[in-house]
């Protein structure tokens, strides 16, 4: 089984190849004639380091206002089948974004964590500096997001977390 990763290198290895195949010909066609409309602002090289995963490469695109290439299209259909031809034992999550993680949580969670320590290390750097208190700060981001946490074990955390 080939990870997300793999899977686009294959079909654009297919699809280069895909004249004698009519629906692969007709993606690519497809492709090429929306890719020279895209003024190479779209690129099919290093798809990958677009996101940590290939639901966040299909995101960008739709989110610039651009079709994606087909072959995150195809791989996107790959992991699907993978999903329905595991007969119960997969979940989305797993084959889309992997499995949760220890500790972790699950995919959206890591996702809202890693959020919000960038928001409030941004709000922190700007509250010091107009003055205000960390504690200050802390108690108006646990407001904000409606946290279950105390701000001096939020500020812990901040600082546990710059240490690693």
């Amino acid at each position: 089984m080939l990870d997300w990763k793999d899977r686009i290198t294959y079909w654009q290895k297919r699809l280069s190849e895909s004249k004698n195949y009519p629906v692969l010909n007709e993606l690519e066609t497809t492709w090429q004639l929306l890719s020279s409309h895209y003024d190479g602002i779209i690129s099919r090289e290093n798809l990958p380091s677009v996101s940590d995963n290939i639901m966040g490469i299909l995101l960008f695109h739709i989110e610039l206002g651009f079709y994606p290439p087909p072959e995150i299209i195809l791989t996107l259909k790959d992991m699907h089948d993978e999903y329905i031809n595991g007969n119960g034992k997969l979940t989305l999550e797993e084959v889309f974004y992997g499995s949760p993680q220890k500790k972790a949580g699950n995919f959206s969670a890591r996702t809202i964590s890693k959020h919000k320590d960038i928001f409030l290390n941004m709000e922190l750097m700007i509250g010091t500096q107009k003055g205000l208190s960390k504690i200050k700060i802390a108690e108006e981001f646990i407001s904000k997001y409606k946290l279950d946490i105390d701000p001096e074990s939020l500020l812990r955390n901040v600082r546990r977390k710059k240490r690693k």
